[in-house]
């Protein structure tokens, strides 16, 4: 598909250059350096990707606009005016509205005063034509952008849902082991009690009774935990199996999301397992929100363990929220839950949001 794409502008800069050496006859050496930057520069392909930054695409479309410029100013020719639909188009689709409105301008400036300067040039068809364009584009750009979040929302819903499959299934393994061990221990205390009220050889019986039931009870525990487990319970599993969710959440969602730390001592915790549970649902919990709420392309988490505490900050480019007095922190059951639970293991979380200023969310654990 890139192929194509570099094809067809390569045929349309082409083209447009074929026109205005057929009506002017002849170039000067400038003229033909000018022609080669701009065909070539406007044809390459680098920095055109749609998954590239938009940092890097902004400036691309900027020096094709002005060479653009340049060649039409070199050659004295109207026609090569309509190469501004390249750029239009791409900005049109994939830029923010105030890139497409700058590149709008500009290209109208740059035929307003090839109009004044070059007499004969014709101004209202290009504008007619730039207008179209970019109004056409616009529309195509903003329904890419809508299946593109529509297919970033069902991916994230598909994981949410496979991470609720995780939770039931901890839920249900923990409901059976209760029951099944329950019963195993309920006999053994019942024959411990048995053998405090006989002597001689009834207390051995009860005794070895009591045993056996307490092997059989480890053995069922053992074939349920290998059968059931799903490796999420001590606090490096727990922060393995959020790295490795955040892994596939990125390939499956189309995100950018680092994470940045050099290693968890978790012996230092008061509560190890829970913290490592804690560290990995914030850590889940954040990123979901950012993408479903804050509609967030660029996300990082960083993470400092020093020896009195602990410092996990996740950082998103969305749009944010408003924080008010009356309601500091807006926040739904699963960050509402988590705040809860931060108390419990002897840490706080807080979050710094505003509008159209993306959202922070730290968690502080105290060793």
């Amino acid at each position: 598909m890139n192929a194509l794409f570099i094809a067809l502008r390569f045929v349309g800069y082409l083209f447009l250059f074929g026109l205005a050496y057929y009506h002017s006859h002849d170039f000067h050496w400038f003229g033909w350096f000018v022609s080669f930057a701009a065909i070539s520069w406007g044809t390459w392909d680098a920095w055109k990707k749609p998954n590239e930054e938009r940092r890097k695409m902004r400036y691309g479309i900027l020096l094709e606009c002005f060479l653009i410029s340049c060649w039409t100013a070199t050659i004295h020719n109207g026609i090569l005016l309509f190469a501004f639909l390249s750029p239009l188009a791409r900005a049109s689709i994939h830029l923010r509205l105030t890139d497409r409105g700058f590149v709008f301008l500009y290209a109208c400036l740059v035929a307003t005063a090839s109009w004044i300067w070059m007499p004969g040039t014709e101004i209202i068809v290009p504008l007619s034509t730039f207008v179209f364009v970019v109004a056409y584009s616009s529309v195509i750009g903003s329904l890419m952008n809508e299946r593109a979040r529509s297919r970033q929302l069902m991916a994230l819903s598909d994981f949410e849902k496979e991470q609720r499959v995780r939770d039931h299934e901890r839920v249900r393994l923990s409901r059976r082991l209760h029951d099944t061990m329950g019963q195993y221990w309920v006999s053994v205390i019942r024959m411990m009690d048995a053998a405090e009220a006989v002597d001689g050889a009834g207390k051995m019986d009860c005794i070895r009774q009591a045993r056996q039931a307490a092997e059989q009870g480890l053995q069922e525990m053992r074939k349920i935990v290998r059968n059931g487990n799903d490796g999420t319970h001590t606090p490096e599993q727990w922060f393995a199996f959020a790295l490795s969710s955040v892994k596939r959440l990125k390939k499956i969602a189309n995100l950018s999301i680092e994470c940045n730390y050099n290693g968890i001592n978790w012996s230092k915790f008061r509560h190890p397992h829970e913290a490592g549970e804690l560290v990995a649902r914030t850590i889940l919990e954040s990123i979901s929100n950012a993408i479903r709420h804050g509609r967030a392309t660029k996300i990082s988490v960083s993470i400092l363990d020093k020896d009195q505490e602990f410092t996990m900050s996740i950082k998103d480019n969305g749009s944010g929220f408003r924080l008010t007095k009356s309601n500091p922190i807006t926040q739904g059951i699963g960050l509402k839950s988590l705040t809860e639970f931060a108390e419990t293991v002897g840490g706080k979380i807080s979050i710094d949001s505003g509008s159209k200023k993306g959202t922070q969310i730290q968690l502080i654990i105290f060793h």
